[in-house]
């Protein structure tokens, strides 16, 4: 008996073995019906040009943010009577630190012509989005180009920690040269990398360009050895640098933007989540190794890892500001009102304690704006207005994780039209209540995720303000009003004793 039940458990070993092993064999299967197959995606340009020369220059001087410029020029194989279209082909990996992307016409500044761009297509194989491109018409058999993208987050911090009495910070980028241009055949190509300080620890050339660097200067040349051809190979170069400058992260940003037409003036608060995305601090923060190493410096800033100001510019015209936080009143800042008619405005502001890397600070700042200048009425319809306002005020070198900009009307306002200089990733619309409402004003809520100083454009909304609308508050405080003195006036002549 005893031997028949070590058989049989042994055979229950064998099968679980067996199990457990077919369990752990990966299996390739069809789909599922609520599930989407992977879609390839060929751009239809990819055997139309060539690309006979190539100029880029990566420029990461920026903080936070990264600057690539891309001059190119087209060679067409075939004619075609159709509307030219090239593809710009963006890996997921980069399109999600991706902030702006612009094409113009020609490669001079004299020159650039800002031309349409728009998503064509999503290849799930190679994990990439393709942009189109509409292209001007060809010159003397040639069609020349300018790309213009911003990318945000692409340095990170090397070392990842450092202590507080550490002089300097160093970042480390990595990247593939041709991002984008795989596609294409490159009779000639050159790269240029510009640092923010001739200080480079370290870097390195991929196989088949030839690096070059003049002594003393932050920026590298690679120059392509013979031509490229067409493949999906990546040229993956890298440098280790010196940032002087502190790692400026907006992490969300909230904008409220309030429009009385009755007192000629617009409200505009910024709530914003400051962060210093730089190394972390390894250690205790001491504040009086602080104040020694600002004393000894003798200038704010001079720590290049800690924040300890950050410039916002404003509005021409803006007035009143303040700076406030969770405490309350913040003092530690300077404004500095606009010169001249069309001249920005600034204000300086310091928090209440230096912000090391991985810090973050919660603050707010609000000013007033003059209506008339930002407030027009639309020529040739009575009652319709347009408004225009910036989506966000710029901070230099900053990135942008998240920005809400809400553009709330005055009570009464309808046919509401909104255009914005660039795609955002919602729109919405809103009633919100405030003093002496009766129908609530309209409220329009922009959202957008990876904004740079870019994005500080107006964004135009159009809308219809009767003059019955115009009076409505006076006309409703004036019955509430009249309501509570003819009231007043009956409750004094009541007779409220009791006659025996």
């Amino acid at each position: 008996m005893r031997a028949r039940l070590v058989a049989l458990a042994g055979c229950l070993g064998f099968l679980q073995h067996t199990w457990a092993a077919a369990s752990e064999q990966t299996v390739f299967a069809a789909p599922s019906p609520g599930q989407s197959a992977p879609s390839s995606y060929t751009p239809a340009s990819r055997d139309q040009y060539e690309i006979s020369s190539l100029a880029r220059t990566i420029d990461l001087s920026g903080g936070s943010t990264a600057r690539i410029n891309t001059a190119l020029t087209l060679v067409p194989l075939s004619a075609s009577s159709e509307p030219a279209t090239w593809h710009l082909g963006i890996k997921s990996k980069n399109l999600a630190h991706l902030s702006s992307l612009e094409a113009y016409e020609g490669t001079t500044k004299s020159s650039k012509k800002l031309i349409p761009v728009s998503k064509a297509g999503y290849d799930s194989l190679s994990e990439t989005q393709y942009y189109a491109v509409q292209l001007p018409a060809p010159t003397a058999d040639k069609i020349q180009i300018t790309l213009a993208e911003i990318y945000l987050h692409v340095s990170t911090p090397k070392p990842a920690q450092l202590s507080q009495q550490t002089e300097s910070q160093s970042l480390e980028w990595t990247g593939d040269l041709l991002a984008g241009l795989h596609h294409h055949t490159i009779k000639e190509a050159r790269m240029r990398i510009k640092c923010p300080s001739p200080r480079l620890l370290n870097h390195s050339a991929p196989e088949g360009f030839e690096l070059a660097r003049t002594a003393g200067s932050p920026t590298l040349v690679f120059d392509a050895k013979s031509a490229l051809p067409s493949s999906g190979e990546s040229y993956v170069a890298s440098v280790h640098y010196e940032q002087p400058l502190p790692l400026v992260t907006i992490r969300n940003l909230q904008r409220t933007v309030g429009v009385s037409q009755w007192s000629d003036s617009i409200s505009v608060e910024d709530r914003m989540d400051l962060l210093n995305a730089g190394p972390a601090l390894k250690g205790q923060f001491s504040r009086v190794d602080f104040q020694m190493a600002t004393f000894n410096r003798r200038a704010p800033g001079a720590i290049p890892h800690i924040i300890q100001g950050i410039t916002v510019q404003l509005p021409n015209g803006a007035r009143s500001p303040y700076f406030t936080d969770v405490v309350g009143n913040v003092s530690t800042s300077h404004f500095r009102p606009s010169r001249g008619a069309r001249g920005p405005s600034q204000i300086e502001l310091a928090p209440r304690y230096p912000l090391l890397g991985g810090w973050s600070y919660d603050f707010q700042i609000g000013y007033i704006l003059t209506a008339s200048k930002y407030l027009r009425k639309a020529k040739g319809r009575s009652g319709r207005y347009v408004l225009s306002v910036p989506f966000l005020s710029p901070i230099a070198n900053a990135a942008y994780d998240s920005v809400t900009t809400r553009v709330v009307l005055p009570e009464g306002a309808s046919h509401i039209r909104v255009e914005t200089p660039f795609a955002v990733d919602s729109e919405t619309r809103e009633i919100q209540f405030s003093y002496l409402d009766s129908t609530g004003r309209p409220a329009i809520v922009l959202q957008k995720s990876a904004c740079s100083d870019k994005h500080a454009e107006n964004v135009i909304i159009s809308y219809t303000y009767s003059t019955a609308a115009l009076v409505r508050k006076p006309l409703a405080v004036a019955a509430v009003a009249m309501s509570l003195f003819l009231a007043t006036i009956g409750i004094r002549r009541f007779e409220w004793s009791f006659k025996r």
